[in-house]
């Protein structure tokens, strides 16, 4: 058991998981017709990546009366 979590941890260590989640919010973003930078994305909060995440995927289900955050504007 010890092996196992030892491996684990060390595959978590060489993974970025924060860049990847970057990644997938300009993705989902660009879906949403919104041309943002990964750069723009980097700087912004995790609480403003998690309201545009949460913005652009109620758009992606066709919520178009949720308005865009007042600061991606």
């Amino acid at each position: 058991m010890r092996a196992l979590v030892g491996k684990e941890r060390r595959r978590l260590e060489v993974t970025n998981r924060a860049a990847n989640s970057r990644l997938a919010l300009v993705e989902i973003l660009r879906k949403a017709k919104v041309e943002v930078s990964l750069v723009t994305v980097r700087n912004w909060s995790r609480a403003r990546q998690g309201q545009a995440y949460l913005w652009a995927y109620a758009r992606l289900l066709g919520r178009e009366d949720v308005p865009r955050p007042e600061w991606m504007r």
